[in-house]
Formats: C-alpha cells, sequence, structure tokens
C-alpha cells in the first residue's frame, strides 16, 4: 500500500499553478465517496476548489462529495470535486491532507462564498 499519495510536493510549484487566491479559513466539511463518509477542516478556500486538512488523502482523482458547513448558513453548501493531490505527512508547518477541486456549476457557488469569506473573521 502506497502511504505517501503526495503527486505535488513543491508547495512553490502548486502556488504557480492556483488560478484565484487562497482564502484562509476553519471550517468543517462532511466528505463523502462511494466507500467512505468523515469529516474533516477546510483550512483554505479559493474560487476554483479548497485544501482539506486530513492524515488520509483520497486518491488522485477521487470524485468526492462535499458538505461544507458556515457560521452564516442553516443549512451546508454542497459540492462536488475531484481530488488533485494529496500528502500524507506535514511539510513544514503545512499538515497533510488534499487539494480538491470542484467542478465548474460548484465552483461557481464556491466563488461567491469565497467573496463574503473574505469580509469574515478567519475562524467560521
Amino acid at each position: 500500500m502506497n502511504t505517501n499519495t503526495n503527486t505535488n510536493t513543491n508547495t512553490t510549484e502548486q502556488e504557480e499553478k492556483r488560478q484565484a487566491p487562497r482564502i484562509e479559513v476553519q471550517m468543517t466539511a462532511d466528505l463523502k465517496t462511494t466507500y467512505i463518509y468523515t469529516t474533516a477542516s477546510v483550512l483554505n478556500v479559493s474560487k476554483s476548489g479548497m485544501f482539506i486538512k486530513t492524515r488520509n488523502p483520497l486518491p488522485e482523482g477521487s470524485e468526492v462529495e462535499i458538505s461544507l458547513y458556515l457560521a452564516r448558513q442553516d443549512q451546508p453548501c454542497h459540492f462536488k470535486g475531484v481530488v488533485c493531490w494529496g500528502r500524507t505527512s506535514p511539510q513544514g508547518s503545512v499538515p497533510p491532507g488534499m487539494g480538491v477541486k470542484l467542478f465548474s456549476d460548484d465552483a461557481d457557488l464556491l466563488a461567491t462564498i469565497a467573496d463574503e469569506i473574505m469580509g469574515l473573521p478567519k475562524n467560521l
């Protein structure tokens, strides 16, 4: 079993590939695949994706359903995405986790949420 699913360990390379700036947050999200249901922390979001903190990232290419809980919302926001990369061990101050790119319709919703988050306190 491959314990290191890291497909892109260079933080600078990751930043260069990003099409939208990241906004640091602390939110809870439920993650669901065909075989897995778990709760994790979202540490940053952009208009096209998010970083989810987890010691057990899903394999690259895995499709995942995400329910994101915002403090100002009564119900969670739902997204579908695909895992672009993951790492099972910390890199300096960056914890283990995975980068998830959202499908286009979901990215439109996340863009609206990201714009709203920019004006909110860090702990949502």
